[in-house]
């Protein structure tokens, strides 16, 4: 990690912040940087240091994919449908509401099996009412129904 341009830009982001660290805009630039890179947990840990009230809407975003990709699935729904209740049409929290409650069914239901003699992981046992469908264009022709009432018919 020290030797990478990544962490050179993150370095230089963290001495700026420590001459102001109430310089929202330099944990925004470290958050952005480190989802670039996958490191989702520094992702997480710069945009909870913005005060809640001064984060933005693509704060949010940034924190909802960060705590997805670390399969913090609740944290990432909840945070993904505030975004949604605000703005409707946000097809980045649609698309994050989508994968954590797919991502949260399929690995909460994973088993591990033996089948000659080695441990594998069985196919999951997903429960297809638990999945948010938020495809537009089903919700258009539903008028605003998930995509399970689509299915039952």
């Amino acid at each position: 990690y020290h030797q990478s341009p990544t962490s050179n830009i993150i370095d230089s982001i963290e001495d700026l912040l420590d001459y102001n660290p109430n310089n929202f805009d330099g944990y925004r630039m470290i958050a952005t940087t480190a989802e670039k890179a996958k490191m989702y947990i520094l992702a997480e840990f710069s945009i909870n240091e913005i005060p809640e009230d001064a984060r933005t809407q693509e704060d949010l975003l940034t924190l909802a994919r960060s705590l997805l990709e670390q399969k913090k699935f609740d944290k990432s729904l909840k945070i993904a449908n505030s975004i949604l209740e605000k703005s409707p049409e946000n097809a980045d929290a649609k698309d994050i509401v989508w994968k954590s409650s797919v991502d949260k069914q399929i690995n909460q239901n994973v088993d591990l099996v033996v089948a000659d003699g080695i441990k594998q992981v069985a196919p999951p046992k997903v429960d297809a009412s638990q999945i948010v469908m938020s495809n537009a264009k089903a919700e258009d022709e539903n008028s605003g129904t998930t995509g399970n009432a689509k299915q039952k018919k």
